[in-house]
């Protein structure tokens, strides 16, 4: 069975690389910077409250995600600005665990 931190951090991992992916307005954008700040904050948690605060910080960026026909096809879209790249990508690191002797990164990317 996998740890419970473990899948909370590896699923919080995976909705930071889908913010990559994704193309919004830049309310869209200032949206995922507030969640960014929200996830950011949780990891000064310890314990049960991270765990928790990840969970829900988290389901709050997924929330973020543009959905076809939810957004405004008025407004223009970007790519991921690079603010927001480097802050995602300092946030995976952050959750990322270290590599032990025999272990491969691969396997979680494939996941």
């Amino acid at each position: 069975m996998t740890d419970q931190p473990d899948q909370v951090r590896s699923h919080a991992r995976k909705v930071l690389r889908d913010v990559l992916r994704w193309r919004l307005t830049a309310d869209g954008w200032t949206e995922v910077s507030a969640a960014l700040d929200n996830l950011e904050a949780s990891l000064g948690l310890a314990g049960p409250d991270q765990l928790a605060a990840l969970t829900v910080t988290s389901a709050a960026l997924e929330l973020s995600a543009p959905y076809l026909g939810l957004t405004p096809i008025d407004k223009p879209t970007a790519d991921v600005p690079d603010t927001v790249r480097e802050r995602v990508n300092v946030l995976i690191h952050a959750l990322t665990p270290p590599l032990g002797p025999g272990t491969d990164e691969t396997s979680e990317a494939a996941g």
